[in-house]
């Protein structure tokens, strides 16, 4: 199983991103798989085109499980 953390928080590295990490793992039984920080795209999010935007997006489509 594929598990990927996604997190909107805008401070990268956030206490937000920690929580949903614990939250995976303790769902899955291991940590994830994937996490995605959207801090770190910052503006890019904006533009589909983006190669960073591209690979986030693959990451939870491939994903069993996704924690937002």
């Amino acid at each position: 199983m594929t598990v990927t953390v996604v997190v909107g928080n805008p401070r990268p590295a956030s206490r937000t991103l920690a929580a949903a990490i614990n939250v995976a793992t303790d769902v899955a039984g291991a940590a994830p798989d994937n996490v995605v920080d959207l801090a770190s795209l910052g503006p890019k999010l904006f533009d589909y085109a983006d190669v960073q935007v591209g690979q986030a997006l693959n990451l939870v489509r491939e994903s069993d499980l996704v924690v937002v």
